[in-house]
């Protein structure tokens, strides 16, 4: 058990749950990334990235234990980022000006909303309710013990032709492995 064997599993249950609750298409790229992965080369099918982006201790999970007297505080936590991110119809331009794609944005950015919304409601269960038969939850559940919480879904909006939905959870993994 390892924080990047929590990625990975992460990475999984995101991708079961955007394919199979969802109804997005398989993501093209799905990878563990350390940061924020570029958002210069995306596909109608996306990409799905898992990172964490901070860690800290914790005695009363996932409160950080900075504040603390015990001197041996907690066990680690990381705040894990999930990105998803497809292709959004960039505009033309012509000697007018730019050609407004009122109905492709609007399409897209319905299909982002709900995907969005989809993904955030199987977070929680995480937290709340895992369906412990559902192998991708118990990956999860085995490499945190349940010390998994949602924090929050951001958009991540229209650049270069990208865009797509952030997921935000804190999450503990049971114990650490040496570096190979």
């Amino acid at each position: 058990m390892s924080l990047s064997e929590l990625e990975t599993a992460i990475a999984n249950y995101v991708g079961d749950v955007l394919v199979n609750e969802c109804g997005a298409e398989t993501p093209e790229r799905v990878l563990r990334y350390h940061g924020t992965l570029p958002h210069d080369c995306c596909t109608e099918s996306g990409f799905l990235v898992v990172n964490w982006e901070r860690g800290y201790s914790s005695l009363d999970f996932p409160n950080p234990a900075s504040n603390s007297k015990i001197p041996c505080p907690g066990r680690p936590t990381y705040q894990i980022v999930v990105r998803y991110v497809v292709c959004w119809p960039v505009p033309e331009t012509t000697d007018n000006g730019v050609v407004i794609l009122d109905s492709s944005w609007d399409s897209r950015a319905s299909i982002l909303a709900d995907h969005a919304d989809c993904v955030a409601r199987a977070l929680m269960r995480l937290s709340c309710d895992p369906d412990r038969q559902d192998p991708f939850v118990e990956a999860i559940i085995s490499q945190t013990g349940s010390m998994v919480r949602y924090i929050e879904t951001t958009p991540l909006v229209p650049q270069g032709g990208c865009a797509g939905v952030q997921w935000k959870l804190y999450a503990s993994p049971r114990s650490g492995r040496s570096a190979s």
